[in-house]
């Protein structure tokens, strides 16, 4: 048996068929090469390890526009111009990096709109960046991604359309799609994983003309599908991993196996070599360590970086530039970066690597981790595949009770650099020791006192913004998504007492609030609740205060002057009572919420025949019923009505519950008591 991954060698050492492979042993550069060597040290970015990166922009607002959406990776092109998401809609997106983050970021940037999107066509298996990318030589912005039933595509970054196509097929002339994708260093070849080979295409030369590799000849090399590919940056030599649980690295030119890994802990998704090409790292689905070898010795794992991913998802990792920090997400939703430089901790044999710094970027899976090639600047995607749990379906059969659940689908650009308006609290971060922590001991993103972008920002206290200069999310005066302070659009809030949930004339949940918009309306500008000259919520009357009438013109909804159980005032016109003419609503007879007492009619309902205020989800009456829809939501999946005891006016009173009248000495409707 194989000691734990992090504490020995792996026990079965790989099959070495050129143990004599040239390959760098790390001395100073020749002398020719020196200048390029110096020119290259000075564009290298230089990283602040001594406290977590700031947030400085990203992409929300895009990938969730469907609630079954989520990111699946991000690549920033190779000259750094923009980063290419993929995502489970199948579409691909380009973003350019906003000229306030090629320097010093002096405040977040507002949410970012994409600049292209390719259709996939079907589910998207693999996707990479033409290697000499420049987007001042507009001959060169290609990228190519492979999907289900489809070739692989070359398409242009400017404008989306295809330059060419890749197809491979099988013995029965059928139509193959590649798994997996790289290219050579220089980009003259183009690398294809399939099942149980690799097919290698001259990108000049788009088509079905390829050299294929097969790797399982006679019962021996790897077998399975080929879900990921690296090609050596420093010698031609490729490295493939199977999803059957094993790597192996070929000659560029043909021949067997240089290395074959045959029995790894997991199946390998992701592969990256250091930029001198002696060390080959790679990360695989349901893995607890991203291991690594020096492929001068290649028997034995160099270091496991411990990180955890408890899917089958493919969780990327990156190296920067220099390839001496490695930066990878996990599914707890934390982004970490190990130094590669430090060795292990004693003892001898020991592999497990400390990582350097850690924080908690979000609350879901981080899938995806890319560092720019020039700027200290890290981009990130988030999200996985929610699926509802079984307690969440209706015993009944019937419909829902709600909208699927939403992960926290994102892109994220991240301020790794030093300068900047930003500042961070001392709630606990710390740096350079493995114990690094963003807000509190459980690697809280946004507690305490922390500001997590400038001086004004924050998420999640009073005093700061998740998104804006001005605002908060969840509090007295904060936003959620621009400069305004809007969660849709430039003048909405969402929350408390200085908000407004629909426009800037109203508000959403006290006595000066309006329902709707300018005109205090339920519905259109100048739409009534009752009859003709009443409102339901507009600037000269509010929904429980003394000026506000819900049945005609002289009646009040709750105060001395007209009250709403009187006997000559009826909630729906003039001379008719709410059911006859000896019932008010709110007195012995009739309440406002019990079982026997209905609101509209003899089956109980208010408009229509299934017992709904607006349609037939909602309903308006009892501590079950919901007012916007299945999951006691106002506007989208996670919005409550009042508050989370589902009060329409203050803490003391609840709106239709079957234990309290309508009206009566102790509980009012929109009374602070």
């Amino acid at each position: 048996m194989a000691a734990p991954i992090g504490e020995a060698p792996l026990a079965e050492p790989p099959l070495m068929e050129s143990p004599e492979m040239e390959l760098p042993t790390g001395p100073d550069p020749p002398q020719e090469e020196e200048a390029a060597h110096v020119e290259m040290e000075e564009i290298l970015p230089h990283y602040e390890l001594s406290r977590p990166p700031i947030l400085v922009g990203g992409a929300w607002q895009e990938f969730n526009l469907r609630p079954e959406n989520f990111l699946k990776g991000c690549k920033w092109a190779p000259d750094g111009s923009c980063v290419l998401t993929c995502s489970d809609d199948n579409v691909l997106r380009l973003f350019d990096l906003p000229a306030a983050l090629c320097g010093p970021p002096r405040g977040p940037q507002p949410d970012l709109a994409p600049a292209l999107r390719v259709p996939g066509g079907d589910t998207v298996y693999d996707y990479a960046w033409y290697p000499r990318m420049d987007s001042n030589l507009p001959h060169t912005c290609l990228a190519v991604s492979s999907s289900r039933q489809n070739p692989v595509q070359l398409w242009d970054a400017y404008d989306g359309r295809s330059r060419g196509t890749f197809r491979a097929h099988n013995h029965l002339d059928e139509l193959m799609s590649a798994h997996s994708l790289a290219f050579s260093p220089d980009g003259s070849r183009l690398l294809c994983g399939f099942e149980s080979s690799v097919r290698i295409f001259t990108t000049e030369r788009p088509g079905r003309n390829c050299t294929v590799r097969p790797l399982r000849h006679g019962g021996q090399g790897q077998s399975g599908l080929i879900g990921c590919l690296a090609v050596s940056p420093a010698q031609e030599l490729f490295c493939c991993g199977s999803y059957g649980r094993s790597l192996g690295l070929y000659p560029m030119g043909g021949g067997g196996p240089v290395a074959l890994w045959p029995h790894l802990p997991m199946a390998p998704t992701h592969l990256r070599f250091s930029p001198d090409g002696v060390l080959l790292y790679a990360g695989g689905r349901k893995a607890e360590h991203i291991l690594c070898w020096d492929l001068r010795r290649p028997d034995a794992v160099l270091m496991a970086m411990e990180r955890r991913v408890a899917t089958n998802q493919r969780v990327t990792f990156d190296l920067d530039p220099s390839g001496r920090f490695l930066v990878g997400g996990d599914s707890a939703g934390r982004v970490t970066l190990w130094d590669t430089r430090r060795a292990p901790p004693p003892p001898p044999g020991h592999t497990a690597l400390p990582h350097r710094l850690r924080f908690a970027a979000l609350r879901d899976c981080v899938n995806g981790a890319s560092l720019h090639p020039t700027l200290p600047l890290l981009a990130t995607s988030s999200g996985q595949r929610v699926f509802p749990a079984p307690w969440d379906s209706d015993e009944d059969g019937g419909d829902d009770d709600g909208p699927p659940r939403r992960g926290e689908n994102r892109l994220q650009l991240w301020w790794w650099g030093g300068g900047g308006a930003h500042r961070y609290g001392d709630g606990g971060e710390s740096g350079g020791d493995g114990n690094e922590i963003y807000g509190d001991d459980n690697e809280i993103y946004g507690g305490g006192k922390e500001v997590y972008g400038n001086n004004r920002e924050t998420c999640g206290d009073n005093g700061g913004t998740y998104g804006d200069d001005g605002g908060t999310y969840g509090d007295n005066k904060g936003t959620y998504g621009d400069n305004k302070g809007t969660y849709g659009d430039n003048r909405e809030t969402y929350g408390e007492g200085n908000e407004t949930y629909g426009d800037s004339a109203g508000i959403y949940g006290d006595n000066m609030e309006t329902y709707g918009d300018n005109g205090g309306t339920y519905g259109v500008n100048r739409e009534t609740y009752g009859e003709g000259n009443e409102t339901y919520g507009d600037n000269g009357g509010t929904y429980g205060v003394n000026m506000e009438t819900c049945g005609e013109g002289n009646e009040t909804y709750g105060d001395s002057g007209g009250t709403y159980v009187d006997n000559k005032g009826t909630y729906g016109d003039n001379k008719g009572t709410y059911r006859d003419s000896n019932e008010t609503y709110g007195d012995n007879k009739g309440t406002y919420g019990e079982g026997i007492e209905t609101y509209g009619d003899n089956g109980g309902i208010y408009g229509d025949n299934k017992g709904t205020y607006g349609d037939n989800r909602e309903t308006y009456g009892d501590s079950k019923e919901t007012y916007g829809d299945s999951t006691v939501t106002y506007g989208d999946n996670r919005e409550t009505y009042g508050d989370s005891n589902r009060i329409y006016g203050d803490n003391a009173v609840t709106h239709g519950d079957s234990e309290e009248a309508y009206r009566d000495n102790s509980v009012t409707y929109g009374d602070n008591t």
